[in-house]
C-alpha cells in the first residue's frame, strides 16, 4: 500500500512540476527524500526492499529513473478485463493494480495475465489475514506463473475491525505478524521452487507437510 501510494504522489508531482521551476525543484528533493527512506529502510529489513518494487535499490536519481505509472483495471465485470488490460498494456502504462474491497483483488489479475505480455500486474492491495499464507502463496505463484513474471503481491494488513468483524479472524500486533506471514511465503515458495523441506513454525503460522501432489510446477521463473 506503501508504494502504491508513493508511486501516485510521484505522479502528481510529475504533473505539478510543469507548472514552475520551484516546484519541480521540490518534487526533485521529495523524490530524493522517498529514495533515502526507501534505502534506510531496506537496510534495516531487507524484506522490505523485496515488497517494494525494489524501491531500496535504485540509486539517489529515483525521479528520473523509478516513477512508475500505474493504473487500476474494471473489477466488477470480469467480462471487461481483457480488453481493459489489453488498452492500459496499449497506452504504456507501467503496471495495472487491483483493489481488495468490493471485489477480489485477484481474479481480474489472472485474466489480464493471458491477455498482455509486458505490463507488470500487481494487487495494491490484497487483504493479508484473511488468507492463509498458504492460499495466498497459491495465488501468487499461479499467477507469476500465468504471468512469465510479471506479477507483484501487494499486501496490507487492514484495521481490527475489519479483521474480526468483516472477515472474522483474530486480531494481533501486525507489525509481527506481517513479518512472518511473509517469512511464510517465502518458505512455502522455496520448498516448491528448490525441494527445501517445509519446517516452518511461528507463532501464527506452522507449517510442515507438503507432499509432491500439491507441489504446482514451475517453469523457473524469479519467485513471486
Amino acid at each position: 500500500q506503501v508504494c502504491t501510494k508513493a508511486t501516485n504522489v510521484h505522479y502528481i508531482l510529475d504533473v505539478l512540476s510543469r507548472l514552475s521551476v520551484t516546484v519541480a525543484q521540490r518534487a526533485c528533493d521529495l523524490s530524493r527524500q522517498y529514495t533515502r527512506l526507501a534505502q534506510a529502510a531496506s537496510a534495516l529489513d531487507p524484506m522490505f526492499g523485496s515488497v517494494c518494487y525494489g524501491v531500496g535499490n535504485c540509486g539517489l536519481n529515483f525521479w528520473e529513473y523509478c516513477m512508475r505509472v500505474v493504473t487500476n483495471v474494471v473489477q466488477h465485470d470480469l467480462m471487461e478485463v481483457a480488453a481493459a488490460a489489453k488498452a492500459i498494456e496499449a497506452a504504456g502504462y507501467d503496471g495495472i493494480v487491483t483493489l481488495e474491497n468490493k471485489h477480489d483483488a485477484f481474479l481480474p489479475l489472472a485474466i489480464a495475465a493471458v491477455n498482455t505480455t509486458k505490463v507488470e500486474l500487481a494487487t495494491g492491495i490484497a487483504i493479508s489475514f484473511a488468507r492463509s499464507p498458504m492460499a495466498s502463496a497459491n495465488l501468487a505463484w499461479d499467477l507469476n506463473e500465468a504471468s512469465r513474471g510479471r506479477f507483484v503481491m501487494g499486501l496490507g494488513t487492514q484495521i481490527r475491525p475489519h479483521n474480526e468483524k468483516r472477515f472474522s479472524v483474530p486480531w494481533s500486533a501486525p507489525a509481527p505478524r506481517m513479518r512472518e506471514y511473509l517469512t511464510a511465503l517465502k518458505a512455502i515458495w522455496r520448498c516448491w521452487k528448490y525441494g527445501e523441506a517445509l519446517k516452518f513454525e511461528g507463532q501464527h503460522y506452522r507449517f510442515t507437510l507438503m507432499t509432491p501432489h500439491f507441489v504446482p510446477e514451475s517453469m523457473g521463473l524469479p519467485l513471486p
